[in-house]
């Protein structure tokens, strides 16, 4: 079973949806004092790890964004 491979069909049938709440972003050396669960988005670069999370997470954490 293949998936649909036309660009122009698969924006038509988009329905993105805004998530509530406030994002930030974080940059962090290491993720192991943060729950896994807390994150929704992580890139690893070459300086650190930046993160997207909600802010409420990120204060709780007391990560600067």
């Amino acid at each position: 079973m293949g998936g649909e491979t036309d660009l122009k069909k698969l924006i038509k049938g988009m329905r993105p949806e805004l998530n509530s709440g406030t994002y930030v972003f974080t940059s962090v050396k290491t993720t192991d004092n943060i729950s896994k669960e807390h994150i929704l988005s992580m890139f690893k670069e070459k300086e650190g790890i930046t993160l997207v999370l909600e802010q409420k997470y990120a204060d709780l954490y007391k990560l600067s964004y």
